[in-house]
């Protein structure tokens, strides 16, 4: 059972319908993105993409996931700071669609001082929404010591963006796997989605997100499923 997903859109302003939108921004050396959330759906989906740079404080937005109506979230990022702001936009063509990605946040620090915060594993951009989910994850030190965690799923039967997962596990087990040894730290997950299971690897830090630690990138083999634009 999905709850309602329809995000705000009172008071925001509409781009139309354009092909692309064009925007400006009076500071040099600055990045955005977009995350696009569609409008009217349960559960939607949400894509981003990032803006293409046209000049030095101009830029242009395309589409992202299939035609249709979307609140757009643009969030921009430069040396002295972040702005944001969002706007509705019916884009008239299809997008660049996610593909599935998966992160765990476990171990953080360095050699000298390491300690963990709870265990959590986070799935996006599924093809579906799995009905029954597994996880189990095999955490590993250099010195070839290691351990198993195991880890609930929040909110079951509820999604905010379909095709999403989020797990969280104990925090004592947690605080043990930083006293495993040195890193690096080899983190394998076994996921099962409706009775199918997939194997996660990744490395800390090796793996570890720039600017969003502890969070580190899984690579799953086979791959998760990815959702296919009919």
């Amino acid at each position: 059972m999905c709850i309602s997903g329809s995000a705000q859109t009172k008071d925001l302003a509409s781009a139309g319908s354009p092909d692309s939108v064009d925007f400006w921004f009076g500071v040099e050396d600055w990045d955005f993105q977009a995350s696009f959330t569609q409008l009217g759906a349960d559960c939607p989906r949400e894509h981003t993409v990032q803006a293409t740079r046209t000049g030095d404080q101009t830029f242009r937005l395309e589409p992202a996931g299939l035609a249709g109506r979307y609140r757009v979230d643009l969030f921009g990022r430069g040396q002295h700071g972040s702005v944001s702001t969002s706007f509705l936009w019916t884009t008239p063509t299809d997008g660049p669609i996610d593909q599935p990605t998966a992160d765990i946040a476990l171990i953080s620090g360095d050699s000298g001082e390491l300690w963990a915060y709870q265990l959590e594993v986070g799935v996006q951009d599924l093809a579906f929404q799995p009905r029954e989910t597994d996880v189990e994850v095999t955490v590993t030190a250099a010195n070839g010591r290691s351990m198993i965690l195991d880890a609930e799923q929040e909110g079951h039967g509820k999604c905010y963006a379909e095709g999403s997962l989020f797990f969280r596990g104990e925090e004592d087990p947690a605080q043990q796997a930083a006293q495993l040894g040195p890193p690096p730290f080899t983190y394998h997950v076994q996921l099962s989605l409706d009775g199918k299971r997939y194997l996660g690897t990744a490395v800390w830090p090796r793996d570890e997100k720039p600017d969003e630690a502890p969070n580190t990138v899984l690579t799953f083999d086979p791959p998760l499923p990815a959702y296919i634009a009919e």
